[in-house]
């Protein structure tokens, strides 16, 4: 079969490009296995078995994805250990507020680079747009543990930030890049949302262009490129976007180098947690922890979240019945300074969030990709 324009990968990067290319009506064809990705909604159970929130200023995620409930971040409790634990307002706060202060004073100066940054990324590569910005160049390169030296940020950062990170990336804050560091912690100044996704009004929105299979080869042709898929079709395409997770991205295209990925485990548990867990609607942990979180869902069940799958639920719960459970273990690409350009050759475009943490910096990706075939066609 012959298309113009193939993407291959249903997640946020793939929906977004899908989504655009079909507003300036050109022709394409979407390859996936499952549209979401790392967005796992159960319409039956009103639950998300992935990624959980979106922020206020998820703009682009937000097209696809519809905003329910508010999360009140007051009704947190931050756990440092099995014998520390303080709420998010609480005498702790109070002793962290110079740093604290500190902290949200960072925040403020970043927010407004990273909707600009967002911007030009719709536009043109991530590279050429932290070239216009030297705030954004800077904190792209640098490790978010010399950040967090550099501006005395220790504090607030061990007490409450950190627990954050660490429950939203199952990695610890000195692992990943500052441009991360800073935009997940948005989420601590920023109204934080539930959502959900309906996967039945995506399927219809693109029926003619949706192919429910998976790609298991893509072959650079003299004339564009060939893919084979698991049910053993060929597509021919002048121009394909490859919107597959990283690890899949790399495989694929024979790329040596990726980001390190973290891994995340859910579990979605009806029972009674430990006294020390139920003074609050969400539980975050220190990386001391296996578990990252624990949350209250609608229904009074709960979703734990740690990042290996042998968790044992007796240190969380005093009785439990497990409901469900989903195991990602290629969440989120998170470690090191390795870099995907989204241009990897004149046919082919990458999109996805390997280069940035979060579903929004994969929808401003597919965007993008989206933008670059309607410029050239």
């Amino acid at each position: 079969m012959q298309a113009k324009t193939i993407i291959i990968g249903g997640g946020m990067a793939g929906m977004s490009c899908a989504l655009r290319l079909k507003a300036y009506n050109r022709p394409f064809i979407l390859i996936t296995d499952r549209l979401g990705g790392r967005v796992l909604y159960d319409p039956e159970r009103k639950e998300n078995y992935g990624a959980l929130f979106v922020m206020q200023n998820y703009h682009y995620a937000r097209k696809i994805l519809t905003t329910g409930r508010w999360i009140n971040t007051t009704k947190v409790m931050f756990h440092s250990n099995h014998s520390k634990r303080f709420a998010t307002l609480s005498r702790e706060t109070l002793s962290c507020l110079p740093s604290l202060l500190r902290f949200v004073k960072e925040l403020l100066i970043f927010f407004p680079h990273y909707e600009r940054f967002k911007r030009n990324c719709l536009r043109m590569p991530i590279q050429e747009a932290l070239k216009l910005d030297p705030f954004m160049q800077a904190i792209f390169d640098k490790p978010a543990g010399e950040f967090v030296a550099e501006k005395n940020l220790r504090q607030a950062v061990n007490s409450f930030v950190g627990k954050f990170i660490f429950a939203c990336t199952l990695t610890s804050y000195d692992k990943i890049s500052t441009l991360d560091f800073l935009n997940v912690s948005l989420g601590l100044v920023l109204p934080v949302y539930l959502f959900s996704f309906d996967e039945n009004r995506m399927r219809k929105i693109l029926e003619q262009e949706l192919v429910l299979d998976a790609a298991v080869s893509v072959t650079r042709k003299k004339q564009g490129y060939e893919i084979k898929t698991h049910s053993g079709q060929t597509y021919k395409a002048e121009h394909v976007v490859m919107a597959t997770p990283a690890a899949v991205t790399s495989e694929l295209l024979g790329i040596p180098a990726i980001r390190g990925v973290s891994r995340c485990y859910t579990f979605h548990i009806k029972g009674r947690p430990k006294s020390i867990y139920a003074e609050k609607m969400w539980n975050l942990f220190s990386n001391e922890y296996t578990a990252s979180a624990l949350v209250v869902n609608w229904d009074g069940t709960y979703m734990l979240y740690t990042r290996t799958p042998d968790a044992n639920l007796d240190e969380y719960f005093d009785t439990h019945e497990l409901i469900g459970r989903f195991d990602w273990d290629k969440a989120m690409y998170v470690h090191g300074r390795e870099f995907l350009a989204e241009r990897y050759d004149e046919h082919l475009l990458i999109a996805g969030d390997h280069n940035g943490l979060g579903l929004e910096p994969a929808s401003v990706s597919g965007i993008h990709a989206a933008n670059q075939i309607i410029k050239n066609s």
